[in-house]
Formats: C-alpha cells, sequence, structure tokens
C-alpha cells in the first residue's frame, strides 16, 4: 500500500463508543474577550501557585519522575479534610480520573444511573465502561426518582452536586438519604467539582468514614484556579481507593503541576477570597436577572443558568448579542426542550461588562 491509496477497511470500536459525541471547541476567543462560557475561575489562582511553579523548574529535574500516585498532593489533601491519607487519590484531572474509577465498577452487562440533566460527559463515561446509562430526571423528589431507578443490574449511581448546568444542589440530608437507601454493594459516586462555592461545602466528605460504597470527586480547577494543571481527586473507604489506584497512571501528575497544587492547597486566604467574591456575584446576578424577567434556578455553583421567562428573555438573541459585544457565554440549544444560556460569574468588572453587553 501506497502512501496515496485508501484505507479500505478499519477497526472498529468496541459498541457504544461511535455514540459518544465529541466535544466541540468553541471558535478561537479574541485576546480581549470577556470568557464566562466554560465556568473557569475568573478571579485567578493563587500567586504561589506560580512561584511554587517556578522553584520546581527552576531545580531542573525535568529527567526525573514525579512522586508515585503523587502522594504527597494525597497527604495534603487528606490533612486539610480531616482524611486518612489511605482514602485520598489524586490524578490528573477528574476527567481522567472519573471514567478510570467508573470503569473499575462498572462494565458490560451493568447499569449506571444518573441525572440526565448533568453533566453531559458522564454518559459518554459510561457508553467508554461498556455499561448502559440509565437517565433520570432531576424531578422535585430527586432520590426518590434516583432509587426507583435502581435494578438488579445497576452498580453505580452517578451525580454532579451542584448539578451542571443547573446549579441545583442535593442537601446533606438527601446525600444520607440515598446513601441510605442504596444496597451496600452499589458504588455512589459523587462529582462535587463545584462544591467550594455552595453554602455547605462538605457535602459528600462527612460520608467517607463510615461508607464504603461512597467515592467523592473534587477537583482544584474551580476554586482553587488550577484548570490548566488539571488536577482531580478522589476520596472513599481504603479498599475503593486501593482499587482506583490500580487503574489510573503510576505518575498521575508532573512535578510542576504537583507544586503548583501543594502552594494553591496551602493559601487558604486565597481560597476564601474566591470563593466569598463568586458568592457574593452569583447572589447580586440571580436578583438582578430575574427581576429583569429570566427564569434563574438557584445555583450552587460558580455559575447561573438563564432561561427564557418575560418577553425579550430570549436566550438565543442575547448570546449574539453577548458575543459581539465580547462577552462569551455558554449556549445550551436543547436544555429541558428549549434554549438556556450558562454563566460563568466573573469578577465585579467581569459582571459589570455582562450586564452592560445583555443591556438588563
Amino acid at each position: 500500500m501506497t502512501q496515496q491509496d485508501p484505507i479500505r477497511r478499519l477497526p472498529a470500536p468496541r459498541a457504544g463508543i461511535a455514540d459518544i459525541p465529541r466535544f466541540t471547541p468553541p471558535p478561537p476567543a479574541p485576546a480581549e474577550a470577556i470568557l464566562l462560557n466554560t465556568n473557569e475561575n475568573r478571579f485567578g489562582a493563587s500567586p504561589a501557585v506560580a512561584e511554587a511553579m517556578a522553584r520546581d523548574l527552576a531545580e531542573g529535574r525535568m529527567n526525573y519522575y514525579p512522586p508515585i500516585e503523587a502522594e504527597p498532593l494525597n497527604r495534603a489533601l487528606a490533612a486539610v479534610h480531616g482524611l486518612d491519607p489511605d482514602c485520598v487519590v489524586s490524578v490528573g484531572g477528574c476527567e481522567l480520573l472519573l471514567p478510570l474509577a467508573l470503569t473499575a465498577y462498572a462494565g458490560p452487562g451493568d447499569e449506571v444511573v444518573w441525572f440526565g440533566d448533568g453533566f453531559r460527559k458522564f454518559h459518554g463515561y459510561i457508553l467508554t465502561a461498556g455499561a448502559t446509562p440509565v437517565a433520570v430526571p432531576r424531578e422535585a423528589d430527586a432520590v426518590g426518582t434516583l432509587l426507583a431507578a435502581v435494578t438488579a443490574r445497576t452498580r453505580v449511581v452517578l451525580i454532579d452536586n451542584p448539578g451542571n448546568p443547573t446549579g441545583r444542589m442535593l442537601p446533606a440530608a438527601e446525600i444520607a438519604r440515598l446513601r441510605a437507601g442504596l444496597p451496600p454493594e452499589i458504588l455512589l459516586m459523587l462529582d462535587e467539582a463545584y462544591v467550594e462555592f455552595a453554602d455547605t461545602p462538605r457535602l459528600g466528605l462527612d460520608h467517607v468514614p463510615g461508607a464504603g460504597n461512597v467515592l467523592v470527586f473534587r477537583t482544584l480547577s474551580k476554586a482553587y484556579g488550577l484548570a490548566g494543571l488539571r488536577i482531580g481527586w478522589a476520596a472513599g473507604a481504603a479498599p475503593l481507593i486501593e482499587t482506583v489506584k490500580r487503574v489510573i497512571p503510576t505518575f498521575p501528575l508532573a512535578r510542576p503541576a504537583l507544586a503548583g497544587a501543594l502552594a494553591a492547597l496551602a493559601d487558604r486566604e486565597h481560597l476564601a477570597r474566591v470563593v466569598a467574591g463568586c458568592r457574593a456575584g452569583r447572589e447580586a446576578a440571580t436578583v438582578r436577572l430575574r427581576a429583569a424577567g429570566w427564569q434563574v434556578p438557584d445555583s450552587q455553583g460558580n455559575f447561573i443558568l438563564l432561561c427564557a421567562g418575560a418577553p425579550g428573555t430570549d436566550p438565543g438573541a442575547a448570546a449574539a448579542r453577548l458575543t459581539a459585544r465580547g462577552v462569551l457565554v455558554r449556549l445550551i440549544p436543547d436544555f429541558a426542550g428549549a434554549a438556556a444560556l450558562r454563566v460563568t460569574i466573573g469578577t465585579p468588572e467581569d459582571m459589570d461588562a455582562f450586564f452592560v453587553a445583555l443591556g438588563a
């Protein structure tokens, strides 16, 4: 076969893989654009992060492997959250960690129950594992709906809490009810990527010491502002974490990323400022948008969802108007059968520019 010959036959992917939609990146944003479309931390990371990474690079040890299983970070996370270090695992982002953990516990013939309006990538993670996705609506009695969907084939219940894109959150009492209602052999996986912004930011971690079937996933991408470093972690009973460590990379974090993560984790004052700023901006934006006629669910993340309400509140038209004025937001064309806008909460200056561009 020459280089010009067409490939007539290709290896076929496993069943279900071709059904996973690819993430379509948005067009490159102008340098001056205000990015309120990807739920990044607009307040920025602690200055200590760049300093720690620069020191690490200056040591010139790039020719050596980083610590196995990112153990220094596991120990630091355990200390911050009052956990046993054996109950923590860290990897290069939850988009790697969560599907690996899911694959360790669910496969062909198994079912995974999840909220259909939750994080869209969950559907692909379940198909990648070879399991069957069972989507349920996030109704008023969300826990009851989840439990009613459990069958003899269910191996995992996977939920994002707070949910993306709504920002809605199951309170601690409902998480306890869900855990109590599940058989011990069914794994409850809680994705808490945005939980630091919530009014009750601990939630799932309270179940780690006494539960053998709860895995809690957290990230340093959002509240800590390290999205570019890709650092995710999970906590659970030691036997669960031992299993997950069997399927993760041996060296899951690069040296500079590990140094930056440790510095971010140590700067509690910066974290507190970011969280306080986001909560204040979220509350102010919600009040103002509702007054302008938009339907805005109560959010516990660093974002809010705008749905059409009064005349003049059209998500598609608003997105076009904002984009034309240099403010990028996420247009969701098919949320609950209609279009919606997800808007990241930015700095006060960001939000002023957003409202001017929106004309609200």
